[in-house]
């Protein structure tokens, strides 16, 4: 049996459990960077560019694996919280929204890496532009 709140016919408490969720499995996403520096006992300190630092090469297909889990997951938790397509897909876009903006903050939080938002470093802000 659901909890009311779960029952309700309003979005706003499914839409706060997969946003609570988004953020909780960005931190979980963002350790995995404080275990790579720790891993490849890289200084918390510098900033790594594509000419600076290769992930290696033997490691790509777990990174790529980690990366599709990480869409599953993100789809499993809007289709358990959507009751239509149409709205498993709004709860998908929701989910992926806040677990990307918190899993750019994260790192910020947690080892004050970047410095600031423009700064391009592979372990932090991976998607950051020039």
């Amino acid at each position: 049996m659901k909890p009311s709140f779960l029952a309700s016919r309003s979005p706003w408490p499914r839409l706060a459990i997969v946003g609570v969720w988004a953020v909780a499995f960005a931190l979980v996403e963002a350790m995995v960077v404080c275990y790579l520096r720790k891993l490849f006992a890289l200084e918390f300190a510098a900033v790594f560019t594509e000419r600076s630092f290769h992930f290696p090469s033997d490691y790509l297909i777990y990174e790529r694996a980690r990366e599709a889990a990480t869409m599953v997951m993100l789809v499993a938790v809007a289709l358990l919280a959507g009751r239509t397509l149409w709205q498993a897909l709004a709860y998908w876009l929701f989910a992926f929204g806040a677990w990307d903006v918190f899993y750019n903050v994260w790192p910020r939080v947690l080892l004050r890496r970047p410095a600031a938002p423009g700064t391009r470093d592979l372990l932090t802000l991976a998607k950051t532009r020039r």
